[in-house]
């Protein structure tokens, strides 16, 4: 009887840490899943911020060459007109 006793409770401590042992996984893998989703939101926003400054420095590029070649067309009309003065 007391054999039998004691192998019921085993039965149970086993059941028991089984038990808690998976809920600990469960819980391990949900922090992780949840830990990637939240680097790879990171990652995302990194690379939204990096899109818009590349876009900003394609603008202020595209801005500062529409510029040069203003002051270039002025200059050579300027020089034309001061040609033309002398002759």
């Amino acid at each position: 009887r007391q054999g039998r006793g004691r192998e019921e409770r085993h039965v149970r401590q086993s059941k028991k840490r089984e038990e808690r042992y998976t809920r600990q996984s469960k819980k391990r893998e949900e922090e992780e899943l949840l830990n990637e989703e939240e680097e790879e939101k990171e990652m995302d926003e990194k690379n939204e911020v990096e899109r818009w400054e590349d876009r900003g420095r394609k603008e202020r590029h595209m801005r500062q060459s529409k510029k040069r070649e203003k002051e270039e067309m002025q200059n050579e009309e300027k020089e034309m007109n001061e040609k033309d003065e002398e002759e």
